[in-house]
């Protein structure tokens, strides 16, 4: 399976996971960051308004060459990477080494299954004040609507 079928695999995979807890779920969600390149792989809100990000990682090198996940800390109460347990490995040995440590959860994908558990809970940080709270939520819905044929 190509990269891109791995990643759309297991977003489908935690989006399962996050609404079995009742967590409405979107993705590619834009986040107005000024540059215009972060990006949700997948975002979550619980009744409670709690936003969730998750980023999926296809491989160790999509990892390695993404220097700016931790600027989505600011656009989320938790944060999860996603990824397959030998990658999930690599991931958590790294985040390691980081200041967001306590922070950062982790999601793993059964590689036969491809059904996502969470191994690490994101500490929930619900003093963070979400910076485009009203903009996310209408983009989430509008990423779920259906798509017309022209």
């Amino acid at each position: 399976m190509q990269r891109q079928g791995i990643a759309d695999s297991y977003k489908m995979a935690c989006a399962r996971l996050l609404e079995s807890k009742w967590q409405a779920c979107s993705f590619e969600i834009p986040l107005f960051d000024g540059g215009g390149n972060l990006r949700a792989d997948v975002m979550a809100v619980d009744q409670d308004l709690t936003f969730t990000i998750i980023e999926v990682k296809s491989c160790k090198a999509d990892f390695t060459s993404d220097k700016k996940w931790p600027m989505y800390l600011g656009y989320c109460n938790r944060f999860y990477f996603c990824s397959d347990p030998k990658t999930l490995e690599k991931i958590s040995s790294e985040i390691q080494k980081t200041e967001y440590a306590k922070f950062v959860g982790l999601i793993t994908i059964d590689p036969e299954t491809h059904e996502a558990k969470i191994v690490k809970p994101s500490k929930a940080r619900l003093e963070t004040q979400i910076p485009t709270e009203g903009r996310l939520m209408r983009l989430m819905i509008w990423n779920n609507r259906p798509t017309r044929n022209k």
